[in-house]
């Protein structure tokens, strides 16, 4: 198990397009002392994605070595390209931090159950009806492309009762969304606090 140091770990959850980047962005924001842990991936930074952004680029015989040193809490492989959190990472962050966010999918979310002390998981939902409208918006796909995905988030959906919380963020309520999370937050610190 990895024991953080001074801060917590919350790792937010939900299906592509509900928003978990924008929500993590909003809550370093307005949480004191709060950091977005940054993962590894082997693809290559799109043109304008700056090293500094969500990310850090290595090469595929690095990530391995992280995997088979055991830094990896969770990795995966993904249209060729592996994406994974760092056990170190987190601990340094962890050590200068309060809150440590991390953005993971479901899957990755239990290995930080399995793996992480001092744990806070939180699930993004969003209606259905409205999570193609989004998938749409991100990027251009076939009606088949959109159906395998519509399959996959349905699955994700019904992994959502596994984390601490549930959090609705339909259309147009973003900013309630990020005030329901920070005093979540804000409550596990204050019960941290005096403990």
């Amino acid at each position: 198990m990895i024991m953080t140091k001074k801060g917590i770990c919350v790792v937010i959850i939900g299906v592509v397009g509900s928003g978990k980047t924008t929500v993590n962005r909003r809550l370093v924001e307005t949480l004191p002392d709060a950091v977005i842990m940054r993962t590894f991936t082997t693809r290559a930074l799109r043109p304008g994605e700056a090293e500094s952004g969500d990310r850090y680029s290595v090469s595929h015989e690095e990530f391995k070595r992280r995997v088979v040193d055991g830094e990896m809490i969770e990795w995966n492989e993904h249209f060729g390209h592996f994406y994974g959190s760092s056990a170190k990472l987190l601990s340094e962050l962890t050590d200068k931090h309060q809150v440590v966010l991390v953005n993971v999918n479901h899957v990755g979310a239990r290995a930080f159950q399995q793996k992480v002390l001092n744990l806070l998981t939180i699930f993004l939902s969003v209606p259905l009806d409205q999570i193609a409208g989004r998938i749409k918006q991100r990027s251009k796909m076939t009606e088949q492309e959109l159906e395998l995905r519509l399959e996959a988030v349905k699955d994700e959906l019904a992994a959502a009762s596994e984390f601490d919380f549930i959090v609705d963020n339909p259309d147009g309520c973003l900013e309630r969304a990020v005030e329901r999370i920070r005093e979540i937050i804000l409550g596990r610190l204050l019960e941290q606090s005096k403990s």
